[in-house]
């Protein structure tokens, strides 16, 4: 397995909401957040101007979606350079990989996982 490092891994968040007005408002209010509808075929808002974070400059974006089930909170996603190398590391230290390799069309691919204490985390690796 290679060692790499990565620079600045957290480059995506996901916020679940009850009520999609409401949650609006209090980003945009508290923290000044502007944001975009991904489309009617998907109920996503992203931070404006976000779509393509770099994480390498220490860009972040993130976006907020309908809570799909009662225990769906925040996620994070961590940026790294190969999702087949992140996965036996999630597990070696602890983690699980619960959801791997989702596809997020041209962009590049996520999977879900576990930490060490059962949070909820992704790991993203971006298109080549």
């Amino acid at each position: 397995m290679t060692e790499t490092k990565v620079t600045c891994p957290m480059c995506w968040f996901d916020i679940p909401f009850d009520d999609e007005a409401r949650a609006r408002t209090f980003y945009s209010e508290v923290f000044g957040f502007e944001w975009e509808s991904m489309g009617k075929e998907m109920p996503y808002f992203g931070l404006k101007g976000s779509y393509a974070p770099q994480p390498e400059a220490g860009n972040m974006g993130g976006g907020m979606l309908p809570r799909m089930h009662p225990e769906h909170g925040p996620l994070i996603y961590f940026s790294v350079p190969s999702l087949e190398e992140w996965h036996p590391k999630i597990e070696q230290y602890g983690g699980q990989v619960i959801q791997p390799n989702v596809h997020v069309g041209e962009m590049g691919s996520f999977s879900i996982c576990l930490d060490s204490e059962g949070n909820g985390i992704a790991i993203w690796q971006g298109s080549k």
